[in-house]
C-alpha cells in the first residue's frame, strides 16, 4: 500500500486541513498517523484500499455504508469518555480515506500486550477496574443506541497501574442492524453461523463481552480447547464449526469434549479454579445456554453487580499485594508475604456483602442501584497507633444512624469514624440499612 508522507496535508471534510507528522502503527483495516490539526495533535486512520474493495466485494455498497455510518456517529457523538471517538472524516484521497481522533495517553497497553504477556497488571484489583470499566463502557454504548460490528484484541487500550480503559477503532460501531462483520472468536456464534434473522445487537455484544473478560481474567479464548487443537488445518470452514456451528464452552459442566488441554493451555487450567464459584457461574451461563438462547447471556448491568463483588472480595496486605477472600471463616495468606490473615467482618446492603479489610470502600453504587458513579460512601481505615483497630470512615453526606452491640444508638457525621464490630448495624437515609457481620456469619 501507498503510505501517506510526513508533511502531506489532506483536507477534512468539513472544510478543515490536517498535516501529516508521524506513522504511529499499522492494521489489518488500515495505518494509524499522528497528525497536526489547527495546532493540536491527534491521530488519524487512514484506511487500506485493499479493504474498502473488501467491503464492496461482500456488499456492493459496503464502502459506502461504512463511510456513512462513520459520518452519522461523527454526528451523533461518543458514548462517553472512555471511547477514542471519531471527531472529523477527511476528503477522498488517492482512493482512500480517514478519520481523525483523539491520541491515546501515555501509560496505556495494547490489550493483545496483556494478552501475550508483553504488559502486565500491577495490582489485582486493576484487572478487576479494567473489567468493571469494559462493562460501563458497554453499557453506555448501548444506552445510545450503538453496538460493535467487530470486536477484537485490539480494541482497548489499559493503563495496568489504575486499570482504566480507552476504546479505539470505533469505526466498527452503529446503531444499523443491517450491519454484521467481524470475525469467529469475538462474535456471536449465531452470527459466525450466517443464521437468516441474526443481526448484531445488544446480546450479539453480550457474547462478545463475555469473550473479552474471560479473556482478561484466563487469558485464553473460552472455546479453544481439545476440539481446536485436534484439528490438523484450521480452514474458514473448521472456524465456522467451531465458533459457530458446534461450540463448546471449555468448562462446560455437562461436556468435557472441549476441554483445555494439559501443557498447552496452561492459563485456564490455573486460572479458572481461583476464582470465586459466581464468576464461573457468570461465564457457564453465557457460554452454555447463552449459545444456544441469547436472552440468558449476562448483560451489563447483571456482569457490574458480579465485577463489584469481585471487587468487594479483594483484600489488599500491608505489603500491597492483592488477595482473594470469597470462603466465609476460613482465613487467607499473603501469596507474597505469607502473612496470614483472619477472614475480616463484612457488610451486607442492597444484596451485597463488602469485606471490611483496610482500604476497602463502600460506594453509592451499594447502597443505590440506580447510582451510577462510583463515589466513594464509606471506607476502612486503619488506626495508625494500633493496626489491628479499623473503623469505618463516614465518606457520605448523610448522618449514619448507629446501634452498637450494647444497644447503644450514636450519630456518626460526614467525615467521622464507627469501630468495626461484628452486629452493629448502621441506618442511612431512605430505610436502607448496612449490617456489619463477623466472620463466621
Amino acid at each position: 500500500m501507498a503510505y501517506l508522507k510526513k508533511g502531506q496535508q489532506i483536507n477534512l471534510a468539513n472544510g478543515g486541513v490536517i498535516e501529516i507528522m508521524a506513522k504511529l502503527g499499522e492494521g489489518g483495516q488500515g495505518t494509524v498517523y499522528l497528525i497536526d490539526c489547527s495546532g493540536q495533535e491527534y491521530a488519524l486512520k487512514w484506511y487500506k484500499s485493499t479493504y474498502l474493495k473488501d467491503l464492496n466485494k461482500r456488499n456492493r455498497q459496503g464502502r459506502k455504508y461504512f463511510k456513512e455510518n462513520i459520518e452519522k456517529n461523527i454526528s451523533r457523538g461518543s458514548p462517553n469518555d472512555k471511547f477514542l471517538w471519531p471527531v472529523a472524516i477527511t476528503e477522498e484521497t488517492g482512493g482512500s480515506f480517514g478519520y481523525i481522533m483523539k491520541l491515546r495517553p501515555p501509560g496505556y497497553d495494547d490489550f493483545s500486550d496483556i494478552l501475550n504477556n508483553k504488559a502486565s497488571f500491577r495490582k489485582f484489583r486493576a484487572t478487576v477496574g479494567s473489567a468493571k470499566g469494559i462493562v460501563d463502557a458497554f453499557g453506555a454504548l448501548h444506552r445510545k443506541g450503538y453496538f460493535y460490528l467487530d470486536l477484537n484484541d485490539g480494541n482497548f487500550f489499559i493503563d495496568t497501574e489504575s486499570g482504566d480503559v480507552l476504546i479505539c477503532d470505533n469505526d466498527n460501531v452503529t446503531s444499523d442492524p443491517k450491519y454484521n462483520l467481524g470475525k469467529p472468536g469475538y462474535i456471536a456464534p449465531e452470527l459466525v453461523r450466517g443464521d437468516e434473522k441474526a443481526r448484531s445487537n445488544a446480546l450479539t455484544d453480550a457474547h462478545s463481552l463475555a469473550v473479552v473478560l474471560f479473556k482478561l481474567f484466563m487469558r485464553h479464548d473460552p472455546l479453544m480447547g481439545k476440539n481446536y487443537c485436534s484439528s490438523v488445518c484450521i480452514s474458514a470452514e473448521k472456524e465456522i464449526e467451531l465458533y459457530g456451528s458446534k461450540p463448546v464452552f471449555i468448562f462446560d459442566p455437562d461436556d468435557n469434549s472441549n476441554r483445555p488441554v494439559l501443557n498447552l493451555h496452561a492459563n485456564p487450567i490455573k486460572l479458572w479454579p481461583a476464582y470465586p464459584q459466581y464468576i464461573q457461574e457468570a461465564f457457564i451461563r453465557t457460554f452454555c445456554e447463552g449459545m444456544k438462547n441469547p436472552a440468558r447471556r449476562l448483560v451489563e448491568g447483571e456482569w457490574g453487580r458480579v465485577l463489584q463483588r469481585l471487587n468487594d472480595d479483594i483484600l489488599t496486605c500491608i505489603c500491597g499485594q492483592d488477595m482473594l477472600w470469597f470462603e466465609k471463616g476460613a482465613k487467607v495468606s499473603c501469596p507474597k508475604c505469607q502473612k496470614v490473615f483472619n477472614a475480616p467482618c463484612h457488610i451486607t446492603v442492597n444484596g451485597y456483602h463488602i469485606n471490611l479489610f483496610p482500604g476497602n470502600q463502600i460506594l453509592h453504587g451499594h447502597v443505590d442501584d440506580g447510582h451510577a458513579g462510583q463515589d466513594v460512601y464509606g471506607q476502612v481505615i486503619m488506626n495508625k497507633n494500633d493496626p489491628a483497630k479499623w473503623g469505618l470512615k463516614n465518606m457520605s453526606q448523610d448522618l449514619w444512624n448507629v446501634r452498637k452491640t450494647d444497644g447503644e444508638s450514636v450519630v456518626i457525621a460526614p467525615g467521622k469514624i464507627i469501630s468495626i464490630t461484628g452486629g452493629v448495624e448502621i441506618e442511612l437515609p431512605g430505610a436502607k440499612k448496612l449490617t456489619v457481620m463477623s466472620h463466621s456469619s
